[in-house]
């Protein structure tokens, strides 16, 4: 049988994962049992959105290793994208590189769409303007979802296929 450290050296993504549960175990007291906050362990929390299912994303703050920190809590807010989020953290936004994603730190492992729960990285408020360049740079980046391998896809999200596809339309 092989040790930790000979484990690791076989395989460097057991590091990565081992580091990334390590990191997201150290946010879970902020979250009850019930996947709603844990108010006592809070300084600070505002409404930033109520989603379909009247749950609140909020951004909440709280002294994390002595110092202030900002987050974002997200209850599923809709039932029916249950694990897609934390899935597409995960599994593609790495590979975007040159777009600024809120980074996952902290999720529920609970499957439960009651309990259910992220939190992610406070990028502050987000600009609202709307700038033409912008959009075309959209437009030429969504043909390249497209093309990503179906490997990074899992069966448990049909929502990546395109409904044309589910209707067996061609």
């Amino acid at each position: 049988m092989l040790n930790k450290d000979e484990c690791l050296a076989i395989n460097p993504r057991v590091m990565k994962l081992l580091e990334d549960r390590c990191r997201m175990d150290k946010y879970h007291w902020l979250v009850s049992e019930n996947g709603t906050l844990n108010e006592a362990s809070l300084l600070s929390r505002e409404p930033i959105y109520t989603g379909r299912n009247g749950k609140v994303v909020e951004r909440i703050v709280a002294m994390m290793d002595g110092v202030r920190q900002s987050l974002i809590f997200k209850p599923l807010t809709n039932n029916d994208t249950a694990g897609r989020e934390e899935w597409a953290n995960r599994n593609i936004i790495p590979h975007l590189t040159t777009i600024r994603v809120p980074r996952l730190i902290g999720a529920s492992e609970n499957a439960e769409p009651e309990r259910h729960w992220l939190i992610l990285e406070d990028l502050g408020m987000p600009p609202h303007g709307f700038h033409e360049s912008t959009l075309v740079l959209a437009a030429k980046a969504i043909p390249h979802w497209h093309l990503l391998p179906r490997i990074w896809c899992p069966k448990l999200l049909p929502a990546i296929v395109p409904a044309w596809k589910l209707c067996g339309a061609m």
